[in-house]
C-alpha cells in the first residue's frame, strides 16, 4: 500500500483483502494510493484507490448586488425559504440554491439587524442598527408568512445598558406558544437578557449576571439551551475569564463546557441550536479581526450540557478580505434530510452561503 490514509486490516488472504481507508478530511483534494497484491509468483495486481475532494458547501452567494457593505447582519432558515439581512434591509431566497431573492416589507423607518427563526419556523426580524451594534432600544417582530404583515413582540429600551440585537438575539421554541428570547447585555460586564413566552405572551425580562468583564455589547451571545427557562443557557463573550470558550447555564452556575481553541480577540457573535434524530447541535462561527486563519464553522453535540463535543470544525468559504476587520457573522443550523444544515453570512458580509454535513 502506498499511502498511510490506505491499511490492511487482513493480510496474506488467498481469496480477499480488506482494508481500511481513512476518513478524508473537509475541503482536501482528492487523493490517490495504489495496494500491489503479490503472490508466490510476483506481483499479481496493481490496483488504483482514488478518494475524491469532498467539502460540504452547497452554494455561496454574494450580497453586493444588494449593496451590503461592513455592517451586522443575519440569517435564518425555515420551510423551502433563507432568510437573511444586509445594510438594514431583509431578504428572502431559495434554500436549496440561493437563488429568486426577494425583499421583505417592514415597517416604516425599521432598520433591519438580524433574522432569526425559531423552532417552529415562525420568521422575526430584529432592529434597529447602529454603529457596531451598540443600541439602547431593541425591537424583534413577527413576520407573517402570508402577508408579510409585522407583529411586535419585543421592544425595550435599555436604559443603562449597551443591548446588541443583530447576531445576538436568539429563539427556541414556539414564540407563538411557549419560547425563550435572549440577548445579550453589557454595562461594564456582561448579563442575559430573558424574556420568556408562554402562551404567546412575552413576559418582562429577567437578567442573569455572567460575571465576565466585557466592555462592549458587541462581544457576547447568550443563547436558550431549550423552550423553557429550566433547560439553561449558553453563552460566549469576550471578557476575562471567559476568553471566548462556551459555557452553560444551568440555573445555577456557569459552567466552561467546549474550550476555544485561539484566546485572543475572536468574535463568536452568534450562536444556533437543534435536534436531530435525537441528538442536540450547536453551531457557532468563529472569526477573528486580527488573524483570518480563525475563520472557522464549529459544530458541537450538546446533548450533554455540560459536556459538549465537537463533531465538525471547518473554515468557512469566503471571498476578499475587508480591510477594516469586521469579522461579525451570523450562523443557523437545522435538520435537512438526515444531515445538518449550516446557514451562514461569511466572516467579511460578502457572502450568505449554505453547507450540509453528514450525520452518523
Amino acid at each position: 500500500v502506498s499511502a498511510d490514509w490506505l491499511v490492511e486490516t487482513r493480510a496474506y488472504a488467498t481469496d480477499k483483502l480488506t482494508f481500511f481507508v481513512g476518513e478524508q478530511e473537509v475541503n482536501a483534494p482528492a487523493r490517490t494510493a495504489t495496494v500491489t497484491v503479490y503472490s508466490e509468483l510476483g506481483v499479481v495486481k496493481i490496483v488504483t484507490v482514488t478518494q475524491e475532494a469532498w467539502s460540504p458547501i452547497v452554494w455561496s452567494k454574494s450580497l453586493s448586488e444588494l449593496g451590503a457593505t461592513a455592517g451586522r447582519v443575519g440569517v435564518g432558515a425555515f420551510g423551502n425559504y433563507v432568510a437573511f439581512t444586509a445594510n438594514g434591509a431583509a431578504y428572502l431566497a431559495d434554500a436549496a440554491t440561493g437563488e429568486n431573492v426577494q425583499a421583505v416589507p417592514l415597517p416604516d423607518g425599521f432598520v433591519a439587524g438580524g433574522v432569526h427563526v425559531d423552532d417552529a419556523g415562525n420568521l422575526m426580524v430584529s432592529g434597529p442598527d447602529a454603529a457596531w451594534a451598540n443600541a439602547d432600544h431593541l425591537q424583534l417582530y413577527l413576520i407573517d408568512p402570508a402577508t408579510f404583515a409585522p407583529t411586535p413582540l419585543i421592544d425595550y429600551n435599555a436604559a443603562n445598558y449597551y443591548s446588541t440585537e443583530m447576531g445576538n438575539i436568539r429563539v427556541k421554541g414556539n414564540v407563538t406558544e411557549n419560547a425563550v428570547i435572549t440577548a445579550y447585555i453589557c454595562d461594564g460586564g456582561g448579563h442575559a437578557i430573558i424574556w420568556e413566552v408562554k402562551d404567546g405572551v412575552v413576559a418582562d425580562p429577567s437578567y442573569v449576571d455572567l460575571g465576565d468583564g466585557s466592555w462592549d455589547a458587541s462581544t457576547g451571545v447568550v443563547a436558550p439551551a431549550g423552550a423553557a427557562v429550566a433547560d439553561g443557557l449558553f453563552a460566549i463573550t469576550y471578557g476575562d475569564p471567559w476568553a471566548y470558550n462556551l459555557y452553560y447555564y444551568d440555573g445555577t452556575e456557569w459552567v466552561m463546557t467546549w474550550e476555544s481553541p485561539a484566546t485572543w480577540m475572536e468574535n463568536f457573535n452568534c450562536i444556533s441550536t437543534t435536534e436531530v434524530n435525537g441528538t442536540k447541535y450547536l453551531g457557532l462561527t468563529m472569526s477573528c479581526h486580527f488573524n483570518y486563519d480563525y475563520t472557522d464553522i464549529v459544530v458541537l453535540d450538546v446533548t450533554d450540557p455540560k459536556a459538549a463535543k465537537e463533531v465538525f470544525k471547518i473554515q468557512m468559504n469566503y471571498h476578499t478580505t475587508n480591510e477594516a476587520g469586521l469579522t461579525y457573522s451570523d450562523i443557523f443550523i437545522k435538520g435537512e434530510d438526515g444531515k445538518l444544515a449550516a446557514y451562514v453570512i461569511d466572516p467579511w458580509m460578502d457572502a450568505v452561503e449554505k453547507y450540509l454535513f453528514p450525520l452518523e
